[in-house]
């Protein structure tokens, strides 16, 4: 298999649980959290989001473009 060599500051993250948003941070990775709610109370989101770089209610709320990524 060829895997690209991508650093890892050049990778973008799409997670949902508040421990897979502060590896991909700590990992020097760019972290969008969409919050599973079955697991996590909106109250309890922490204001910092834990180095995600934002927060989106859903998916569906994803502009690429805001990434350099072209629009799907």
């Amino acid at each position: 298999m060829n895997i690209p060599n991508i650093k890892n500051c050049e990778c973008l993250v799409f997670e949902d649980a508040h421990n897979g948003v502060k590896s991909g941070f700590n990992a020097g990775m760019k972290v969008l959290w969409i919050p599973d709610y079955r697991f996590c109370n909106k109250k309890n989101i922490p204001r910092d989001l834990h180095g995600a770089i934002q927060l989106l209610p859903s998916l569906s709320e994803f502009n690429p473009e805001d990434y350099g990524l072209p629009p799907y």
